[in-house]
């Protein structure tokens, strides 16, 4: 990078970027000053982002008009690094900056985020600008979109939580050898050409599934140590099901509580049961003392395998399947769920051939997904390893995610040592008995929304696992009464009646 440092006129440090001036060279403190005092909210910002600080000469000055606001410095180069300590997050754009503000900020408070352009920075660095707000402008139209999936299904996951607690009994805990390398199957169209290596090799590694690459998987006589789904939708419950149709010893399930799965292959299953940490299913899972394993939330299955996955195991873990870009034909590897119950309503006008050419449009609903894979720090990126079929139109690149073909995963393969250790076992001393326990607490909180709503207390002052439940059941509501720290109303009440 092409940054020099000079002396302004009152002796103080600014810098410039290919001969163009970042602070002024005669009083860079006032300029910043001036700055601040040219912006203008007509909302109290939780956060405020400044893109191209430099130097960051605006920090105190933002601290003083926003004191209750956490500042975020994005910077466009790693020159700045040491000019950084009083930001309270600092943000890197030659890392993906819409997953940064993400995990950062989440998508609750996307809209109370400030974002402010430090304006000669735009000159010196052009390409770093656009790309840069391009980034913002897909985290605010993210955090939109989760938001939106959350208000329609929080009470169905909710709902679902609630079922989990009340009817898992079998409870498993990993036993796998840490030493052992892990293999994900993800449900994408590569994986067809992959299962002959995963069959050669199968004693040489834990094979967990993502639920949607179970059918074919279990078709082709390949079992895996485990399942996971983390969906809370109609189709995930399918994919499950899938289970009932094969004459297989049975397969211990990773499930999150809010995941859709049918009552009676929930109570007859083993269950490896998946805590996030940050909602309703934590509440209850430890009500109910439920042994859990921690796992990260992410808007792919495939994310939290992946970081699951490589919390079980020392070694490397490998994805197949996981081609996260469209094709043309079928999205998933055959046989699959989702076609299986498609093909029934094929017919002479609208035929398989139109059904899975509009399945082949990209909509760039797969690019988030890419984005977070390619987009890792180096601890992820050091062991999680992408393996497609050598000379396939599967072999695409993601970013800064190791790849290697299918080749040479079998070479090292053939050097690695045959599992020995089972990858679960039966969790004792678990007796469920969580019906009751289950319902008083529902009516325990009910009576807490009544109490706030007769004494008129703001949603912003409640207790924070009585916010939570509101925050699951009517999470549209709570953020417009939090915007105007009003108490909880009627439709929180009747939306927390609806789950019962």
């Amino acid at each position: 990078m092409n940054v020099t440092y000079l002396q302004s006129k009152d002796n103080k440090k600014i810098c410039s970027y290919n001969n163009i001036l970042l602070h002024s060279a005669y009083n860079p403190q006032k300029e910043a000053e001036r700055f601040v005092q040219t912006i203008s909210a007509d909302f109290e910002p939780k956060y405020v982002a400044v893109t191209g600080p430099a130097l960051s000469y605006c920090i105190p000055f933002l601290r003083a008009k926003f004191p209750n606001a956490k500042l975020i410095g994005i910077h466009y180069t790693t020159e700045f690094l040491s000019d950084n300590a009083d930001w309270d997050k600092v943000i890197f754009s030659d890392k993906s900056v819409q997953m940064q503000l993400y995990s950062y900020i989440g998508e609750e408070d996307a809209s109370s985020v400030l974002f402010l352009s430090w304006k000669p920075s735009e000159s010196a660095f052009p390409a770093e600008y656009r790309e840069t707000w391009n980034e913002i402008k897909l985290f605010l139209t993210t955090s939109k979109n989760v938001l939106a999936t959350r208000m329609f299904f929080n009470k169905r996951w909710t709902k679902n939580s609630i079922k989990f607690c009340n009817y898992v009994s079998k409870i498993n805990s990993v036993s796998c050898d840490s030493n052992t390398p892990i293999v994900i199957t993800a449900s994408g169209s590569s994986l067809a050409g992959l299962l002959p290596t995963l069959k050669k090799f199968r004693n040489r590694f834990n094979l967990i599934a993502v639920s949607s690459s179970l059918y074919p998987l279990l078709y082709s006589n390949l079992i895996p140590d485990a399942v996971i789904s983390t969906d809370g939708g109609y189709w995930a419950k399918k994919h499950l099901d899938v289970l009932e149709q094969f004459n297989v010893p049975p397969v211990p399930l990773f499930l999150s509580p809010e995941s859709a799965i049918s009552i009676e292959l929930l109570k007859k299953s083993p269950v490896i049961p998946l805590c996030y940490g940050d909602g309703i299913e934590t509440i209850l899972l430890n009500f109910c003392k439920i042994p859990c394993v921690r796992a990260e939330r992410n808007g792919t299955v495939s994310g939290t395998a992946a970081e699951l996955a490589l919390a079980l195991t020392n070694t490397d873990v490998y994805a197949f399947g996981l081609d996260l870009v469209f094709s043309k034909g079928f999205q998933h590897t055959q046989p699959n769920s989702l076609e299986a119950q498609a093909a029934t309503k094929d017919n002479r006008l609208r035929p398989l051939s139109t059904r899975t050419g509009i399945q082949g449009f990209d909509t760039g609903s797969l690019s988030v997904y890419k984005e977070w894979f390619s987009s890792r720090e180096p601890a992820f990126e050091k062991r999680f390893i992408r393996v497609y079929e050598a000379n396939s139109p599967f072999s695409e690149h993601f970013g800064n995610i190791r790849e290697l073909p299918h080749t040479a995963f079998e070479t090292k393969m053939q050097k690695a040592a045959k599992v020995q250790k089972p990858f679960s076992v039966p969790k004792s001393g678990y007796i469920p008995q969580n019906n009751e326990k289950i319902s008083e607490l529902l009516c325990q909180i009910k009576t807490k929304l009544m109490d706030a709503k007769k004494q008129n207390i703001p949603v912003t002052n409640l207790d924070e696992k009585l916010v939570l439940w509101i925050k699951t059941v009517s999470l549209g509501e709570y953020l417009t009464l939090e915007k105007t720290k009003s108490p909880v109303n009627d439709k929180i009440i009747k939306d927390f009646e609806d789950i019962l």
